[in-house]
């Protein structure tokens, strides 16, 4: 009687870059490809032509997507990815650090948020905390986004501006 042979595979996690900056894209995949369970699935320079090759191929485990993109850019082509194939994880990874462009982001799906060139060393790291359901942002943003959230919080606790009826009722409640 032989052992049973354990079974060594190892599932890959697959993914594609949509990035339209020709020196980028080889850049992301090559730090990528050090890893051994990822597998670059497609490449491309358009959001077009990823939409079109996910049409053909099925969708990967995650999408590195830029921002600033001729034709569709990458904050309608992450709104087309998720409502196709909500399972999908989508890290953008834009040229700027802007609030604004961040919040576009994860409005339209986005999982995750990180800059370029500038973190690169980083990359593999942020996609195993985007794919452990953590959400990989930005030093830079976090501290933008702390700021804005900041500016927001109301000047007085929320107990000082319900009125002394509203207090009668919810105590009723609770």
């Amino acid at each position: 009687m032989s052992a049973a042979t354990p079974d060594t595979t190892v599932t890959p996690i697959t993914y594609i870059i949509v990035e339209d900056d020709p020196s980028l894209r080889p850049l992301w995949q090559r730090k990528l490809a050090r890893e051994p369970d990822f597998q670059c699935a497609g490449s491309f320079a358009t959001a077009e032509s990823a939409l079109k090759w996910l049409g053909q191929a099925g969708p990967p485990t995650f999408a590195l997507v830029d921002m600033k993109l001729p034709g569709m850019n990458g904050r309608e082509f992450t709104r087309k990815l998720k409502a196709a194939h909500p399972q999908v994880w989508v890290l953008v990874i834009p040229n700027q650090d802007d609030l604004d462009t961040m919040l576009a982001a994860f409005a339209a799906g986005a999982d995750g948020y990180m800059q370029k060139p500038d973190e690169l060393a980083d990359l593999p790291r942020n996609v195993r905390d985007l794919l452990a359901g953590r959400a990989p942002l930005s030093v830079r943003v976090g501290r933008l986004l702390l700021g804005r959230l900041a500016a927001l919080a109301p000047a007085q606790p929320l107990a000082a501006q319900v009125t002394l009826q509203e207090n009668i009722v919810l105590e009723h409640l609770a």
